[in-house]
């Protein structure tokens, strides 16, 4: 049996319908991403709306230190140059800042970000990096981050960290924390500086990664949905 290919045609698509599925598709697959580089400075903590993906507009300070005096975003004239651009400051103990994600609809998140402290440290200061999936104040650590040598890191350090699922799931307003511990050995305020922090959810997990396909074990392609 012959075709004539002058008469049989492929049924038409409307393109719109098309580019509908093609960003649906690409936004499921590459997943969704939330970023903070702290500027403008006046929105981090001010009401404005500062990065990209987040679920409430602005940080929001914590802790026993956690005043505008110990918890600022110093501009690029004050900033550390080991990172550059303007950095989240978290001056003195119990000093935080946290920012409300949506994680939901989420079976697998990375975050990664930048830090570097001052070199006063002994060993005993620490920054912990925390998650609150009720958004009601009981965190779980991440990480716990301790100074190695009394020498700030050079250059900054970038840390990646995979939020397992057992942690994260189900919160529509799940907090993510930044804070300082409780003890300072020195008897002066420990700074720590921040930057370039992206959550990325849905992200597909590398598949030669033991931690990245036991922590992701649940992940699957949500399915492809179109618009009205």
């Amino acid at each position: 049996m012959k075709i004539n290919l002058q008469t049989w045609k492929l049924p038409k698509i409307n393109p719109y319908l098309f580019l509908i599925l093609v960003i649906s598709f690409s936004s499921n697959v590459f997943g969704q991403t939330a970023t903070e580089d702290f500027d403008p400075i006046v929105d981090v903590f001010g009401g404005g709306f500062s990065g990209t993906g987040w679920a409430n507009d602005s940080w929001v300070r914590f802790g026993a230190s956690g005043n505008a005096g110990d918890v600022q975003v110093i501009t690029t004239s004050q900033g550390n140059d080991n990172i550059g651009g303007n950095l989240l400051q978290l001056d003195d103990n119990d000093a935080g800042a946290y920012r409300l994600i949506d994680f939901s609809s989420a079976t697998c998140a990375r975050l990664t970000f930048d830090y570097d402290y001052d070199n006063d440290k002994e060993g005993d200061e620490q920054l912990l990096i925390q998650i609150d999936p009720e958004n009601d104040g009981t965190y779980v650590t991440l990480q716990t981050i301790t100074p190695t040598a009394s020498f700030s890191p050079n250059p900054a350090v970038n840390v990646s960290i995979l939020i397992p699922s057992s942690v994260h799931l189900g919160g529509a307003n799940t907090r993510i924390q930044f804070i300082t511990g409780l003890d300072n050995a020195n008897f002066i305020n420990e700074q720590w500086w921040i930057d370039n922090v992206t959550i990325t959810i849905n992200a597909t997990p590398v598949v030669n990664d033991l931690a990245d396909v036991t922590a992701c074990d649940t992940f699957t392609l949500p399915a492809i949905t179109g618009t009205n």
